[in-house]
């Protein structure tokens, strides 16, 4: 039982996915690919002030970010110098890398599971597959739940996320 507690502790650690990808925003394909992303999601923006802001249909201009507030409707704008983050749920590339963290984890813990000995150290592929198949499975919901990329302006770079 120890074993399948540090187990799920790994896999759940682990299968959390979050990229960071630098974006230019000076450029319009920098703008571009951080609009495509956040076209059809609820987005959060991040501002220099500390605020924080959900965000639907967000679109980043030449000079201005807006977006609509999805809890009052309400049409929201910033000056894009003052945007520090974008954060865009990325549940289809989370899933699959929590899948492959999962995996990962299950076989080493399965493989460990098969080799404590006890009554049922005579099936070592079934353990080992168990693992295999229960890690998948913890990895690719979390990684669906947390799953999220962080578009960073290239100048602030040095930003910590939070």
């Amino acid at each position: 039982m120890r074993i399948a507690a540090y187990f799920i502790a790994l896999t759940v650690l682990l299968g959390g996915c979050t990229h960071i990808r630098l974006f230019n925003p000076a450029t319009p394909e920098g703008r571009a690919e951080v609009n495509a992303r956040s076209e059809q999601r609820l987005a959060v923006v991040i501002l220099a002030s500390g605020e924080r802001a959900d965000a639907e249909s967000l679109r980043l201009d030449v000079d201005e970010a807006s977006w609509i507030d999805p809890g009052t409707g309400e049409a929201r704008s910033a000056p894009l110098s003052n945007v520090l983050i974008v954060r865009v749920p990325n549940r289809g590339r989370g899933a699959l890398e929590g899948l492959a963290i999962g995996a990962g984890v299950g076989t080493v813990l399965g493989i460990l599971a098969a080799t404590e000995g006890g009554p049922l150290s005579s099936l070592p592929l079934a353990w080992i597959g168990a693992g295999v198949f229960s890690g998948s499975a913890i990895g690719a919901l979390v990684g669906v739940a947390t799953g999220r990329t962080f578009y960073v302006p290239r100048h602030r770079s040095r930003i910590p996320l939070r």
